[in-house]
């Protein structure tokens, strides 16, 4: 019996087939892509032949259910998306990658009989909620006002996970995550951001902006783990789980840079002029704050990475390819 991944040769997914080969799982990857050097890297060469990878499209139902029983797949793990920029450019294929192909893969665990589907929402589905709700926001009481494309797709998800299993008892199990930091996030709005701590790490001269905004943050490797763990423990009473390491501004972020290299040349400039090109940008209105309770007292869950701790392997990262001491 094997565990289909969808998305496994991406970013989150890599580190997630990492983790469920060494639970020795047997995995099947659906990906538009292929292996990718993040694959290759994380999961590590001798593993990439363990491995069945498929490409395809995750949205095309005829595919993914005749993958379902050629290859006696017994569970699924979703996290395979469209993601900014691409998510709001192009509304109605984002809304067919991450909605329409979630719901089917919810219909497939049903006709199937699955175990469930592990996958991972976001909080980019709150969006602006926090004008409206000033409690933090739990697990399964979310309000939902989202300022973007990927979170309406996120929120409608959520929706769908909840009505699969009132209704019909299909089993899931979702993580809304925040910012999931990590080596391997090169793409996207993810390029300035990793860029800013490639140079802060380099020593390399670098100006960023919006020193007041804050943002919860997750290391890759605490999410992958928890998704990995989630494939095997007996149902929960939340459907989706807010995980979260620690919240924090921008400020706070480049102190700690400075903290682990003393030599990174970071200015911070206090007066924000509106979106930037670099990282952070502006949301435009202040997150909702969470409660992140749940999955520590359901699952056990506790981050093995502190922020500190996180940026400390990134920026490291960047200063071995270059033969620099770490920091």
């Amino acid at each position: 019996m094997r565990c289909l991944v969808t998305g496994g040769t991406g970013y989150i997914g890599s580190f997630v087939v990492r983790d469920l080969l060494k639970a020795g799982k047997e995995i099947v990857c659906l990906q538009r892509s292929g292996v990718t050097p993040t694959f290759r890297e994380v999961v590590g060469e001798d593993n990439v032949g363990k491995v069945k990878i498929i490409q395809g499209d995750q949205s095309n139902v005829p595919q993914v259910f005749d993958i379902i029983r050629r290859q006696g797949i017994y569970l699924i793990v979703f996290i395979g998306y469209s993601l900014p920029p691409t998510s709001e450019e192009q509304p109605a294929y984002a809304l067919q990658v991450n909605s329409v192909a979630f719901t089917n893969i919810l219909e497939a665990v049903r006709l199937f009989g699955l175990k469930r589907v592990v996958w991972t929402s976001s909080f980019h589905a709150l969006g602006s909620a926090a004008e409206l709700y000033k409690e933090p926001v739990g697990d399964d009481n979310a309000i939902y006002r989202p300022s973007m494309v990927y979170g309406a797709t996120k929120a409608f998800d959520e929706f769908m996970a909840r009505h699969y299993f009132n209704k019909y008892g299909v089993d899931s199990i979702g993580f809304r995550l925040p910012l999931t930091y990590g080596v391997g996030r090169w793409d996207g709005v993810f390029a300035a951001f990793m860029d800013f701590f490639r140079k802060a790490a380099l020593n390399i001269p670098v100006t960023t902006q919006h020193a007041n905004d804050v943002e919860n943050y997750v290391y890759v490797e605490d999410a992958s783990s928890v998704i990995a763990q989630a494939c095997d423990i007996p149902t929960t009473k939340a459907r989706v789980f807010n995980l979260i390491e620690g919240e924090y501004t921008w400020r706070h972020v480049v102190e700690i840079v400075r903290k682990i290299n003393p030599e990174a040349q970071v200015t911070l400039e206090e007066e924000d002029r509106g979106l930037m090109t670099g990282y952070p940008m502006s949301y435009g209105f202040p997150l909702p704050t969470v409660d992140a309770t749940g999955v520590r007292a359901e699952l056990g869950w506790q981050p093995k990475y502190t922020l500190e701790e996180g940026l400390r392997k990134v920026l490291n990262y960047f200063r071995q390819k270059e033969g620099m001491p770490l920091c």
